[in-house]
């Protein structure tokens, strides 16, 4: 697991986690998790991230994230939609 962390102003900006997994299509870098603040630095980061899943040889990049995420991520395709029930 790899932790990505962006500094703007001497500030943490944004977090993100990504994990090499072993898939039967091949290594795939999962982004984990991702948090922050203002949305002008998701796509450059995502970037870097293609590169380095790249290099490690990955078959793909995948995340569970809300449809939302599409819009600004050109290239990636929503393949399934995961379910969630809030618990009261």
């Amino acid at each position: 697991i790899l932790l990505w962390v962006s500094e703007r102003n001497g500030m943490i900006a944004a977090v993100l986690l990504t994990a090499l997994l072993k898939r039967p299509s091949g290594l795939a870098c999962k982004l984990m998790a991702a948090a922050g603040v203002g949305d002008g630095e998701w796509a450059a980061w995502h970037r870097r991230i293609e590169a380095y899943a790249k290099a490690e040889v990955c078959a793909k990049l995948c995340a569970e994230s809300r449809r939302g995420w599409a819009r600004i991520l050109p290239g990636y395709q929503t393949k399934r939609v995961v379910l969630e029930k809030r618990l009261t």
